[in-house]
């Protein structure tokens, strides 16, 4: 059973109405500050990777934040994050150079993307690149027409960040701002959406 709090994650607002926007107040359970919501990130577990040099990322170890870009170090790649996010389910993207299906990453071997000379971000037309070599992800693509993915249930589409860019994802983290208190000014701080919470007002009626 749900509990009141958990009702209240973006991971779960996302799920019961349909669609989030990254703005208001916010909280984590692992930290006592009182945030501001700023964009989201596409996440998967090879997502935030830096595949061509084999490192891990340290999700918070120093952010560097730009207009709908973040990037967690300096040894690491720079990643867009977005201000709306809402379900793909059942949806039909067109794989094209503004399309970028992070869902299906995490089925492509990493020795794929190398011998085909992929380079991050992975957008649609590298993608129908990779489909020519890789008959593993048949399933996930309708070749009717264009090549088109279809969004699954846990998808989600991300958008407005980098001018027409569109992500899909099954998972997504919360980038988030707050006054630090030592220095007096805006720190930021990324959590998986399931830590983050929404700060509602008493008169707010849309929970």
């Amino acid at each position: 059973m749900i509990s009141e709090l958990d009702k209240c994650t973006l991971f779960n607002l996302l799920r019961e109405k349909g669609g989030q926007v990254a703005n208001g107040k916010v909280r984590s359970t692992y930290f006592s500050e009182e945030m501001e919501l700023v964009g989201f990130i596409p996440y998967t577990h090879n997502y935030l990777r830096q595949s061509d040099y084999g490192l891990s990322v340290n999700l918070n170890s120093s952010l560097y934040v730009a207009p709908n870009l973040v990037q967690f170090s300096r040894d690491t790649p720079v990643y867009p994050f977005f201000k709306r996010i809402s379900s793909a389910k059942d949806k039909k993207y067109k794989l094209e150079r503004n399309i970028f299906v992070y869902s299906v990453f995490d089925e492509i071997p990493s020795s794929l993307l190398q011998k085909k000379k992929c380079k991050y971000p992975y957008d649609g037309e590298q993608l129908k690149n990779i489909l020519q070599d890789s008959n593993k992800l048949d399933g996930l693509f309708n070749y009717e027409e264009d090549i088109c993915y279809t969004g699954k249930e846990d998808d989600c589409e991300f958008s407005c960040g980098i001018e027409n860019m569109t992500a899909i994802s099954d998972d997504f983290l919360c980038l988030c701002a707050y006054i630090n208190k030592v220095t007096g000014t805006i720190s930021y701080v990324v959590f998986h959406s399931k830590e983050v919470v929404r700060v509602f007002s008493e008169n707010d009626n849309e929970r």
